[in-house]
């Protein structure tokens, strides 16, 4: 179900602008911090730890910001480092962490390259 436009719902939207710019600037940021995870992964769970709360902050924003896709990853991410961090002799669980981390980082640089293109669902 689709909404008409509103004053309040285009105010609110405007209010929201400044944030979702803040959020965009910071994915290249993050996705380096997710690469970097992944390249010093061993299975320690200080780059587990690292790359879940980069995904934890992405995961709580995204959807409220248009970019539901990318917070729904970003929580997938979230649940597999748990599962690595709870099981660190668990080698599969650790590849696919690794796995999912590098697919948030990707869904990133999509983001990246195509924010001029980008335009919130405003639904």
């Amino acid at each position: 179900m689709t909404f008409p436009a509103t004053p309040a719902r285009a105010s609110f939207s405007d209010r929201l602008e400044p944030i979702r710019q803040r959020f965009l600037d910071d994915l290249p940021q993050r996705r380096d911090g997710l690469l970097a995870a992944i390249a010093g992964q061993g299975g320690e769970a200080a780059d587990l730890r690292s790359a879940e709360r980069i995904a934890h902050r992405i995961s709580g924003v995204a959807g409220s910001l248009g970019l539901a896709e990318l917070g729904r990853l970003a929580s997938d991410v979230e649940v597999e480092i748990a599962a690595a961090i709870a099981r660190p002799e668990d080698s599969a669980a650790t590849d696919a962490a690794g796995t999912v981390i590098g697919r948030l980082a990707e869904a990133i640089g999509q983001v990246i390259d195509t924010r001029q293109d980008w335009a919130p669902d405003r639904r």
